[in-house]
């Protein structure tokens, strides 16, 4: 189903505009993606000991894949940790977070049917049109898919240069490090849902002009 979804934007351009079938397949994806794209984690951050060894009292002690910092979180779990926090701040920038990621998203989705179908007349409710030619602006979903993508490069290099000050200011001391670092699926599928966004707006702008 993605599959035939990113052909999407070719067949736009080979056959002009698509079929009601291509437009519910686009649809369903978008659901299916947002949904999995905000629930699962979307970047790992790890730093890890793999190998301790040093003497004590003529005996070599040793430690094997020791945890230094541990991190996995969706935009869900960092929702629920904002919105559980004592500061209001805090809690105030959860609701944005999941007001940008989620509800505006699914709002587009869901307004995008009722103008494609013109349910009730949509075409012309302009809370309708703004979700589904105005509100890419006010989601940030592209924005937020590139904060990601710089945040993993920045906490990437943090651990590679603090675990490597580790590793040589020890003396005496064996130290293997790991930098366990990575972008998870959350990342991959959130990407997807966005260009798959960009499509079903360009789609939507065709059935005006047809």
């Amino acid at each position: 189903m993605i599959l035939s979804t990113l052909l999407f934007g070719l067949f736009i351009k080979v056959k002009g505009t698509p079929s009601t079938v291509m437009f519910l397949l686009l649809t369903l994806s978008l659901l299916l993606l947002l949904g999995a794209g905000v629930a699962t984690p979307m970047i790992d951050m790890e730093a890890q000991i793999s190998q301790l060894k040093f003497m004590l009292m003529g005996h070599y002690i040793q430690f094997d894949n020791q945890v230094l910092y541990f991190q996995s979180k969706s935009i869900f779990d960092v929702f629920k940790i904002m919105i559980t926090h004592d500061y209001i701040q805090m809690k105030f920038v959860g609701v944005l977070l999941v007001m940008f990621s989620v509800f505006f998203p699914l709002l587009k989705i869901l307004s995008s049917l009722a103008y494609y179908f013109n349910i009730r007349g949509m075409r012309e409710n302009a809370v309708t049109n703004f979700f589904v030619f105005k509100s890419g602006k006010w989601s940030m979903t592209d924005v937020m898919v590139v904060a990601i993508f710089m945040a993993y490069i920045g906490f990437n290099g943090i651990i590679d240069s603090q675990l490597g000050i580790l590793g040589s200011e020890s003396k005496g001391v064996t130290v293997i490090t790991t930098n366990g670092t990575s972008l998870q699926p959350g990342y991959y599928l959130f990407m997807g849902y966005a260009v798959l966004a960009l499509l079903l707006s360009v789609f939507l702008a065709k059935k005006v002009e047809d």
